[in-house]
This record gives C-alpha cells, structure tokens and sequence, in this order.
C-alpha cells in the first residue's frame, strides 16, 4: 500500500503491507522489526527503527536513487512515514475494506475517512476499529 508521501514517485515511493494480524489465514507475514518498501509492495525493505537496509539482500538491491533519498530524510520526514506504516500494519486491510464500501449508507465520518485516510487512521482510528472484519475477507 503506497503511503503516499509527498515528494516521492517511481523508486521512491513508500509502501507498507498489513501486519501478520490482519493478513489473510494462511499467509506468512514477516513484518518484525517494521519495515517499508521503496518503489513497489515487493521493492528494497527498509527497517523504519535504523533507517537501514532489512537485509544484505536489501542493501544490494536499492539502486541510487533510493540511497540517496534514505540519506535525505528528515527527522519529520520518517516520523510521518514511521506512523503510516505502523497503521497500514495496523489497519491496512480494513482500510483496503472502506475503500471498497459503496458510499450509501455510510456516516459522515466514515465518508471523510474515505477521503483521507492518512489523516483519519491518526486521528480517528476507532473508525476502522468499526469496520465488520467480513469485509476484511
């Protein structure tokens, strides 16, 4: 899931997957320590606790670019990416879920959440706390 920072594109775009808590039965998850990915789901993990690679594997694979846009960071920078990916770990697939809710019929609020999720996963978690876990299925 893109956590849509701004200032990225391509390579530099920030993802995060659900945590094993909310993954499909089934699926393995690794997901400790936190980590992200650039440029795709699957891109270079990058541990969000040291900002370095999640693995050698990791390090060999992140071009230039992304080098360079992990040394750029601010201290602001990572804290909002730190937050996002801790609630798409969180809250990932119930987002996905009120995404593909039809409008009708929803709050105010659950329609705003729709509308900007970032800012509503940080202020008003309790919505995707409401979400029926069988639209997570």
């Amino acid at each position: 899931m893109n956590l849509q920072i701004p200032g990225t594109s391509g390579d530099t775009n920030v993802h995060a997957n659900p945590g094993p808590d909310v993954v499909p039965p089934g699926a393995r998850a690794e997901h400790d320590p936190p980590h992200i990915h650039l440029g795709s789901n699957d891109g270079p993990r990058v541990r969000t606790d040291t900002w370095e690679p999640y693995s050698d594997d990791d390090a060999r694979r992140l071009n230039r670019k992304q080098k360079k846009f992990l040394k750029n960071l601010t201290d602001q920078q990572k804290n909002v990416i730190s937050n996002r990916q801790q609630n798409v770990f969180r809250y990932g697939r119930r987002l996905a879920a009120l995404m593909a809710m039809p409008v009708i019929g929803m709050d105010s609020l659950t329609n705003s959440c729709r509308q900007d999720p970032w800012f509503c996963m940080e202020n008003f978690p309790y919505v995707f706390d409401n979400i029926e876990p069988k639209q997570c299925d």
